[in-house]
This record gives C-alpha cells, sequence and structure tokens, in this order.
C-alpha cells in the first residue's frame, strides 16, 4: 500500500466495512470488543475501518 492510499483509508475513510455478524464475531472473539455495543453499532450504521481499527459513525451521530 502506498503512503497516498494509506492517507486516503485514514483520513478520508476509503476503504470501510459493513459490520456483519461474521466480523462482530471476529472482533469479539480476537480482540475483546463488546458484542453488545458492536450489535448496536451495526443497528445505526456505523462502519468498521481496517486500516484504523476502529467504528466509524454515519454523520447524523456525528454531533455536528
Amino acid at each position: 500500500m502506498t503512503g497516498n492510499e494509506k492517507f486516503r483509508q485514514i483520513f478520508l475513510g476509503e476503504g470501510q466495512i459493513s459490520l456483519t455478524d461474521k466480523l462482530i464475531k471476529n472482533l469479539v472473539k480476537k480482540q475483546g470488543w463488546p458484542k453488545k455495543d458492536l450489535i448496536k453499532f451495526k443497528k445505526m450504521g456505523c462502519m468498521y475501518s481496517r486500516s484504523r481499527n476502529s467504528i466509524i459513525f454515519p454523520p447524523e451521530y456525528s454531533g455536528a
């Protein structure tokens, strides 16, 4: 991955993936994330960023 691609993923949110049941199971098992929170985030329409290892909330939840 080039520096530009990494920048675009981290700061522009490219490469985000949906919180699927499989991904939720993986995050709970391998990283110890709370399952109930991930299920709530999925219902809210949040995405998962691999490059940041974080949850990205939709604009309507940004508080802006």
